[in-house]
């Protein structure tokens, strides 16, 4: 019965994983976002 606690060991770290892939989706956007508004203020 040693395979419960590996079970759980690993849908927390693909929880983990899960969670920064979130962030990492959200953030590359946002970040693309500044950079064109950083461009464009340059440009004005």
């Amino acid at each position: 019965m040693r395979l419960q606690p590996f079970i759980a060991e690993d849908s927390w770290l693909i929880r983990l994983i899960t969670n920064h892939i979130g962030y990492f989706l959200f953030a590359i956007p946002v970040a693309i976002l500044f950079i064109i508004s950083k461009k464009s203020a340059y440009k004005r």
